[in-house]
């Protein structure tokens, strides 16, 4: 496996791992706080394929063996994505986290991101999965996520839209 790529994969693993414990954090609070996890399904597939995503990124970059480096486009994009996950943790600061939480009686944050779309969260996961991988130039993973991901979006999300609040 080419150096710069497992560094790559391995600070962006450390990032995920980072933003989880973060989320896990803000999770215990609001559920303290009277909180009520919704849509228990799409979370828990999402958690799944994101581990899923990491350990092919792993696995596709180990059998390359001429691999073309990085693609600098991406790497912008890869940035900006990044930067707006980080833009919707410091406007939700302890309200944030990966899993969809209620918590009753407190306003809907609607500053930041969240003016101007309901659940940034979804585009930002959705850069995520075009940018980390063509940054990387790893098409079957890139490929194969983006299927997976869609169909379980087409599959959840009609439900989770039903919701209020």
């Amino acid at each position: 496996m080419n150096g710069t790529i497992l560094i790559i994969v391995s600070i962006l693993g450390f990032l995920r791992v980072l933003e989880y414990s973060i989320s896990r954090m803000n999770e215990l609070w609001m559920l303290e706080k009277g909180g009520i996890e919704r849509n228990k399904g799409l979370n828990s597939w999402l958690f799944v394929l994101q581990i899923a995503f990491f350990i092919s990124l792993y696995i596709e970059a180990s059998l390359i063996s001429d691999h073309q480096g990085i693609n600098i486009f991406w790497l912008f994009v890869l940035l900006g994505v990044l930067t707006a996950k980080l833009w919707c943790i410091r406007v939700q600061s302890s309200f944030w986290a990966v899993k969809d939480i209620y918590v009753p009686r407190i306003h809907v944050i609607r500053t930041g991101p969240y003016k101007y779309v309901k659940k940034p969260e979804y585009w930002i996961l959705a850069g995520e999965l075009f940018a980390v991988p063509l940054f990387i130039n790893l098409y079957v993973t890139f490929s194969l996520f983006i299927l997976l991901h869609c169909s379980l979006f087409l599959v959840q999300l009609p439900e989770q839209t039903k919701q209020k609040v």
